[in-house]
């Protein structure tokens, strides 16, 4: 089912994604790209991070981009 039967999941801050890319073998399948953060670079950019090489940057909204959504626990 979608969600999981959860309904309160949410787009990982900047930090949060960096958190999970430190565990990614063990959270596992990650595409070699790009995911979005919830951080906002500006107006129109916001952070996200490469699964390959852990590099941050501004991407522009409009870009399509891997998610992963989470959820607090």
């Amino acid at each position: 089912s979608i969600g999981a039967g959860y309904s309160d999941w949410y787009l990982p801050s900047q930090n949060e994604l960096t958190k999970i890319y430190d565990n990614r073998a063990i959270v596992g399948n990650f595409t070699a790209d790009y995911y979005w953060a919830s951080t906002e670079g500006g107006v129109s950019t916001a952070q996200s991070k490469h699964f390959t090489v852990g590099s941050l940057s501004n991407q522009f909204k409009r870009y399509w981009i891997y998610v992963r959504a989470v959820r607090s626990f």
